[in-house]
């Protein structure tokens, strides 16, 4: 059995993308409260603005946190039947060998189709990439079932 898991340097440039959007989200939130208050900016509504920070800083916290608890536990394991995907907080996704479909190139990586379902799983590529390349060649040598 083989397993294949995402690869960390990839997940800096992840992160990088999310703490630019939890920024972006306060200087909204700033901007928010400055066109409802105005003037009043201070008087005793100045309390709204470390809240509404501190708001945004606790919702990146946790949202950082969990994208690092889903990179480090997500798995995908090859084996004679078929793939495996294993990740926090999600269900268990099985693609067996017997049931293919095909498999289609996306941004985002493979889209594995079955029998029963067109979009059965992702392969991402954030995998390592000569680990993607290697589960495209074997998915690619698997015979195509047709309904």
């Amino acid at each position: 059995m083989q397993t294949f898991r995402l690869d960390f340097e990839k997940y800096k440039k992840v992160r990088r993308h999310l703490v630019i959007t939890y920024v972006l989200l306060a200087l909204v939130a700033l901007g928010i409260i400055y066109m409802y208050v105005g003037e009043q900016l201070f008087g005793s509504v100045w309390v709204l603005i470390p809240l509404s920070l501190l708001a945004v800083g606790l919702i990146s916290h946790v949202g950082l946190t969990k994208r690092i608890k889903f990179w480090e536990g997500f798995e995908i394991a090859l084996d004679d039947e078929g793939l495996i995907r294993t990740a926090p907080e999600s269900k268990t996704i099985q693609v067996k060998k017997a049931e293919f479909a095909g498999a289609r190139e996306i941004k985002e990586g493979l889209v594995l189709s079955t029998l029963e379902n067109e979009n059965a799983m992702l392969v991402p590529k954030q995998l390592r990439d000569e680990d993607y390349q290697e589960l495209k060649a074997i998915l690619e040598s698997w015979p195509v079932q047709s309904a």
